[in-house]
């Protein structure tokens, strides 16, 4: 890992648009709360002991006191994560020569299976699910990529445009 990577991740993860409040920090890792959803956070990172690669690894925990109820969805979630990514991301691009392998792990099988798609997530947005090549299991993408964006429709609008448009053709 660059020198200072984890450092600079942490300061820039105590900025006030992150809602984070701090719980623990220890020296490859730290644990905040979301100021606003019910959510953990946990951001850590380990070398590698077999070559110099080093593994960073986001979680996030739904908290709420209920084990069977997730108040938080998918999109909220990521709504928290991907700024975190993103400001990662940034920081990526400020050192040369940094080889990046991108993956998410299988809530199911607990492997990292699948390929971090939040830069382009295009292709796994439009899927329900995904399988997981070692576990086979339905994975659903709103754990691997943020949900698409759905566009709300006003169709008063639209009926209003409709009807101008056949207005001006008279």
């Amino acid at each position: 890992m660059p020198p200072g990577l984890f450092e600079m991740l942490s300061v820039r993860a105590h900025r006030e648009k992150h809602n984070l409040r701090f719980l623990s920090h220890w020296g490859s890792g730290f644990h905040a709360r979301h100021k606003l959803e019910k959510l953990q956070v946990m951001f850590s990172y380990s070398k590698h002991n077999d070559d110099n690669g080093t593994t960073i690894r986001f979680e996030l925990r739904d908290d709420t006191q209920d084990p069977n109820a997730d108040q938080v969805s998918g999109a909220g979630m990521w709504s928290i994560l991907l700024p975190i990514l993103m400001d990662l991301e940034e920081l990526l691009h400020s050192y040369t020569g940094v080889l990046v392998e991108r993956l998410m792990e299988c809530p199911s099988c607990k492997l990292l299976t699948f390929i971090g798609e939040w830069l382009t997530p295009k292709e796994t947005q439009g899927m329900a699910t995904r399988p997981c090549e070692e576990c086979n299991e339905n994975i659903d993408t709103a754990f691997l990529v943020q949900p698409r964006e759905k566009k709300r429709v006003d169709i008063g609008y639209i009926r209003q445009r409709i009807q101008s448009a056949r207005d001006q053709k008279s």
